[in-house]
């Protein structure tokens, strides 16, 4: 028979990487982003993952939860970051959109048009990923 503590364990785990990841995101320079990359996508970016990871409605607990990872949700090609888009993570592609649905396979969203686009969840090479407080 598994403990409570065992049980949530895991749950209590991806807590604390939301608050670390926040705690990162929050730290980031809002000027300038990477080479290479708008400061009006930079800034996109650093808004939308602190939406992500916070409380309410908790999609970054939710992502962790499902088995994303951080690299699948904020990394980016170490090069070019802004160019690569085949490398970026979720929130890199969310730019201002409203999330509808996540689930391991990927995520829904519903741009200002009311279109949907899917994003799927991929792995990727991790020599060349790397996340936005790397490159600063």
């Amino acid at each position: 028979m598994i403990s409570i503590a065992e049980a949530a364990a895991p749950v209590i785990d991806n807590l604390r990487r939301v608050v670390e990841l926040r705690e990162l995101i929050e730290a980031l320079d809002r000027g300038a982003g990477p080479a290479g990359m708008p400061v009006r996508r930079w800034h996109n970016l650093l808004d939308d993952s602190a939406m992500f990871f916070a409380d309410d409605p908790g999609w970054g607990l939710l992502a962790l939860d499902l088995g994303w990872t951080p690299r699948q949700l904020l990394g980016a090609n170490r090069t070019k970051p802004y160019a690569r888009i085949d490398q970026q993570g979720l929130l890199w592609l969310v730019a201002g959109n409203h999330i509808e649905y996540l689930d391991e396979a990927g995520c829904v969203l519903i741009t200002r048009s009311n279109s949907f686009l899917t994003y799927r969840a991929r792995p990727h090479p991790l020599e060349e990923i790397c996340m936005p407080w790397e490159f600063t």
